[in-house]
């Protein structure tokens, strides 16, 4: 109660409870990390089967499959929830990154390896 009376006074407030904090939400580190990531297409291998790198802002890169990444978020300590959001993020950046090569490989038209010298000798 003096207390209460006391607060008034000097305008102070109650403290207010803390936010809940949700559980299976990321770690900002590993929402950092999996912001940074950036993709290298090797082409196919002898055999035909396709190569993806994920390359780690921190150097290193990695191929893009479900238990190279599964194992490589195993130092994290990510729980179940946690693992599946980073998976699903991973795939966001990966679709991000996938459109961004099609718009550009629509909108380059011509390769420079594709030019060829002009042979003809202008009229005057």
């Amino acid at each position: 109660m003096i207390l209460a009376r006391l607060l008034s006074l000097v305008g102070g407030r109650k403290p207010t409870a803390a936010p809940a904090v949700d559980p299976d939400a990321l770690p900002a580190e590993v929402a950092a990390l999996l912001a940074g990531v950036s993709f290298l297409d090797r082409g196919a291998d002898h055999d035909g089967n396709h190569r993806l790198l994920v390359t780690l802002p921190a150097g290193g890169a990695l191929r893009f499959s479900r238990e190279a990444i599964v194992a490589w978020m195993k130092g994290y300590n990510l729980n179940d929830a946690q693992l599946s959001r980073a998976l699903a993020m991973l795939r966001g950046r990966l679709a991000e990154w996938q459109r961004l090569q099609e718009t550009a490989s629509v909108s380059r038209g011509s390769r420079w390896a594709d030019w060829k010298p002009i042979h003809a000798v202008p009229e005057n």
